[in-house]
């Protein structure tokens, strides 16, 4: 496979539960200050911020009321959509 040069400089920030969700339930003000930050990278320097998250399936448990993680891959995907 050949490499492409990118002519942007890419960031990479993975998300997890415990940055998102903290102790009690999901911190909406954190995720503020967050994307904040990355659209000042973004338009200040123009850099390319991609976001990934473990995150996700812990906030979809708390919005849906679970209290025990989904093992199943389909199940781990539909809490987290």
């Amino acid at each position: 496979m050949n490499r492409t040069e990118h002519s942007t400089p890419r960031i990479v920030v993975k998300i997890g539960t415990n940055l998102l969700a903290g102790r009690q339930a999901f911190d909406g003000h954190y995720m503020e200050q967050l994307v904040r930050q990355m659209c000042a990278l973004k338009k200040e320097r123009g850099y390319e911020i991609l976001v990934v998250s473990s995150g996700v399936v812990g906030c979809g448990m708390e919005a849906l009321g679970l209290t025990e993680r989904p093992k199943a891959l389909a199940e781990k995907q539909a809490v987290a959509a």
